[in-house]
């Protein structure tokens, strides 16, 4: 069983995109889907494989935040 968080695209040049995570690590990375700056994505050996909806990943920061 895998656990990915949620990283948040800061780049863009073509199909390859910079996300960084909460700890400010970088890394580069392509899209099989449409994504773009600011989105909170998913990835998997590289690419990215699910986009968040933006008032879904607001209500788990939000609900994170509470907890911690």
């Amino acid at each position: 069983m895998c656990f990915n968080i949620p990283k948040k695209i800061t780049a863009k040049e073509g199909n390859v995109f910079t996300v960084s995570d909460f700890g400010g690590a970088k890394e580069t990375v392509r899209s099989l889907i449409d994504v773009d700056i600011d989105d909170y994505v998913l990835i998997e050996n590289g690419v990215i494989i699910e986009k968040f909806d933006k008032n879904k990943i607001n209500e788990f920061f939000e609900g994170g935040e509470k907890t911690l």
